[in-house]
């Protein structure tokens, strides 16, 4: 038989036996037809469901790809970067809705931040200083050490720097934070301009227990906490500012503020010999080895700041007052006179006064002995030829008057002024500085300004130099 027909006989008996099961149910008054209807209804409504669900998938599909489409024609167009912001606000919707960490960046998990400038200076001066960048003195004019008025120019971007702050969070009872910072305020000889070596600026680490606080690692000196608003290369290091920056552990302790006064104490004990690198008998007889003076002493020095903050006759200011001291030592190899040991240190006051609304007045003062290391008499600390430590007396003063916003203005004196009976001919007798200055904020991080000096430097026996330093500057912080 064919297999069509063989199909059509079996389809043919299903039926008859479905039509006879259907009569006999009928025969008894079964519901069974109802009850069959009633479930192809079921599955009937199920399947328009499973529809529709079907139909609102598709319709999301294409709206999908018409966003797509749209996306495409926009990056065709040239306008992808509409597109990009707005995948860019996706992205940070998303972020801002997870829990930020840095354990995929520092293995530490600690919160990193980073800071610092780019600055451009173009730097004049009428005669010749010692360097045309960083500059600690003039060379001395009226001898054939160099032509008068033999004016120098530079461009320079050696001020650009670059700084990480950590914050490690709570470490027991202590808030413990860190800082590294450089720039390439350096001359290492034979590299080039373009080549500026980094400086290390600062590395340290902070614990902070409220009122007491413990610093490790290398930071300002505790002494000298001013600056000037003019010299940013040295700060007019060796003509009136001291302080540097160096290896030490520091500590300090600030009382709570009662009755708008704040007293604070700040101690350090720090490494000598780290600024100037100074080693007065070096190759010296009967030794082969020679060591820096100030590692030699076999100690290090210490420093000590008292301070006192208080609210001013100006309503909303804030003054401040300190006294500070140095104690150093330096020990040579061979005598000089006087021995090998030479004592290093430097007693000081600082100011820091509103005068008006938008007018302060700030400068330091200061005396001391063998104060090379710390930038003081001009960097000349011993006269080998009698064995004296150098005295000297500086310091500098500035008036800050801030403009608008946007412009302030800045002028001021400084001066190292080492005793002249203990120097010789040769030696630098009086460095002084007399400046105006001008700073504009451009806004987002943009500034300029320009500073223009009276720099004068006498020398013993050789006259004096004198010059006009202009230096004009741009600088984005960020």
């Amino acid at each position: 038989m064919r297999p069509s027909l063989t199909c059509s006989l079996v389809a043919s008996l299903i039926l008859i036996h479905v039509l006879s099961q259907d009569l006999a149910a009928q025969k008894h008054g079964t519901d069974e037809p109802n009850s069959r209807l009633k479930l192809i209804e079921k599955q009937n409504a199920e399947i328009l469901r499973q529809n529709r669900e079907i139909m609102r998938r598709l319709q999301a599909s294409e709206k999908k790809n018409r966003e797509l489409e749209a996306e495409i024609t926009e990056l065709r167009d040239g306008e992808g970067e509409a597109l990009a912001s707005r995948r860019l606000e996706r992205a940070v919707s998303s972020v801002e809705a997870q829990e930020v960490t840095w354990r995929g960046l520092v293995p530490s998990g600690v919160t990193l931040s980073f800071d610092g400038m780019i600055r451009l200076d173009a730097y004049y001066d009428s005669a010749r200083a010692d360097n045309a960048v960083i500059p600690f003195f003039v060379l001395p004019e009226e001898t054939t050490t160099v032509r008068s008025n033999d004016d120098q120019f530079a461009f320079d971007s050696r001020l650009t720097r670059l700084g990480l702050s950590v914050d490690a969070g709570h470490i027991g009872d202590a808030v413990v934070t860190g800082r590294i910072e450089f720039d390439f305020t350096n001359f290492v000889p034979g590299v080039q301009e373009s080549r500026a070596t980094p400086t290390l600026r600062l590395a340290y680490i902070d614990l902070d227990f409220g009122a007491l606080g413990l610093r490790v690692g290398q930071d300002w000196d505790v002494i000298s906490p001013l600056q000037p608003s003019v010299h940013p290369e040295a700060i007019l290091w060796n003509a009136g500012n001291l302080g540097d920056r160096r290896p030490q552990v520091q500590v300090r302790w600030e009382s709570s503020p009662e009755g708008g006064f704040v007293f604070g104490i700040r101690a350090s004990a720090g490494l000598t010999g780290s600024i100037a690198n100074e080693d007065f008998d070096v190759g010296a007889s009967p030794f082969a080895s020679s060591e820096r003076d100030g590692f030699d002493a076999g100690i290090p020095h210490g420093q000590l700041r008292l301070s006192g903050a208080f609210d001013s006759w100006v309503d909303g200011r804030r003054g401040e007052i300190g006294v500070w001291g140095y104690l150093g030592a330096l020990e040579t190899d061979v005598d000089f006179g006087r021995g090998r040991h030479v004592t290093s240190w430097v007693v000081g006051f600082d100011w820091t006064l509103p005068l008006l609304a938008h007018l302060d007045f700030s400068g330091q003062i200061w005396r001391g002995a063998a104060l090379g290391d710390i930038r003081g008499g001009i960097g000349q600390s011993i006269n080998v030829a009698t064995g004296h430590a150098i005295s000297s007396t500086g310091g500098f003063a500035e008036l800050r008057w801030q403009v608008s916003d946007d412009v302030s203005l800045h002028g001021g004196a400084s001066f190292d002024d080492p005793d002249s009976e203990e120097l010789s001919a040769g030696f630098r007798d009086l460095n002084w500085t007399a400046y105006l200055g001008c700073l504009v904020d451009w806004g987002g991080g943009l500034s300029s300004g320009v500073d223009v000096f009276y720099w004068e430097t006498q020398w013993v026996g050789l006259g004096v130099g004198n010059m006009v330093r202009v230096d004009a500057y741009v600088q984005l912080t960020f």
